[in-house]
């Protein structure tokens, strides 16, 4: 029976039909994201829906399936309408002598990653002033504990569990805390340091990964509780992390809503993070949120250090205050 299972075939008309349909429904699955937990996880793959659906158009554009041709275009227009806006700068941008600026590297080194060569190799190359580590363990904190001669201003939380932080700084900290923000105690991080006389505070985040329902919350929890933190911090703010979420999420659109802070990929690009071992399944869960006061000079992301996930790489600067 399984040799006359395996015998049918089926049109390629159909298959594409077929996958036109699946595509189409997880098109439009992320605006109900609110009703079910699990729907929310279709909102992070719009570039992969939109290339399906665009290799769709294609093959039927000189056929005679017209509403098929419609169907196709119309869904990669949806897909493609939420991504071209990351592509253009929200703000113009002007610079000038009194700007200061500091390079700040975040990464998911991940737990387990033995290359910490390459992770070293990137750090003597881009000479960053701050760098924010998540997922770092007494292993980690070990083979990184040269960075301390020079990043002398550093603060390791390291676990086994895949939720150490550590913040290794060349700049002064005016303060610093560990914070946990939901039920999960998951750590974060805050810290306060300045910037051309101007003191900005730095919050590292790394909340669950939204694989069932408790995670899911207690992530959501996390972000709303980061929200409510910056709400009451009244100088500017610079957020990051690996958010397990992507900006096509209900949840990370409220956050920034609640905040006010601006996306630092404004006008460099997607940039996506993970997963990196399943290039063509890459979206972008790593972000840096800052206040409009920030000036973005640059954001773009790392190299491959081993990990996971690409580290992200941004630019800030801050006028001078008068």
């Amino acid at each position: 029976m399984l040799n006359n299972i395996l015998a049918i075939k089926i049109p390629f008309k159909y298959v594409l039909n077929i996958i036109l349909g699946v595509t189409a429904f997880l098109t439009l699955a992320p605006y109900l994201a609110k009703l079910w937990w699990a729907l929310e996880l279709t909102c992070h793959f719009r570039v992969q829906y939109f290339i399906v659906l665009l290799i769709i158009f294609s093959i039927n554009l000189f056929g005679k399936k017209r509403k098929i041709t419609a169907l196709a275009g119309s869904f990669a227009l949806i897909n493609l309408v939420l991504i071209l806006p990351i592509y253009w700068p929200a703000q113009k941008v002007n610079f000038s002598p009194t700007t200061e600026s500091i390079k700040i590297i975040y990464a998911n080194v991940f737990t387990s990653n033995t290359r910490t060569d390459r992770f070293n190799k990137m750090i003597g190359r881009e000479k960053p002033d701050i760098i924010v580590l998540s997922e770092i363990n007494d292993r980690w904190v070990e083979q990184l504990s040269y960075l301390e001669s020079e990043f002398i201003f550093s603060r390791k939380f390291p676990r086994a569990d895949n939720f150490g932080l550590g913040l290794y700084s060349k700049i002064p900290l005016n303060e610093f805390n560990k914070l946990y923000l939901s039920p999960a105690r998951i750590p974060a991080l805050r810290a306060t340091f300045h910037l051309n006389n101007q003191p900005i505070t730095l919050l590292g985040i790394h909340p669950l990964p939204p694989v069932n329902k408790p995670y899911f919350d207690d992530r959501n929890e996390q972000l709303k509780q980061a929200a409510e933190e910056i709400i009451r911090i009244t100088n500017p703010v610079i957020l990051i992390g690996d958010f397990n979420t992507t900006g096509w999420s209900p949840y990370f659109r409220e956050l920034i809503q609640r905040t006010g802070l601006k996306d630092s990929r404004n006008g460099f690009g997607l940039q996506p993070t993970w997963p990196t071992f399943i290039p063509p399944l890459l979206i972008p869960v790593d972000h840096c949120l800052v206040s409009p006061e920030i000036i973005i000079e640059d954001r773009r992301t790392g190299p491959d250090i081993g990990s996971d996930h690409y580290p992200i790489i941004v630019e800030v600067g801050f006028e001078k205050q008068k």
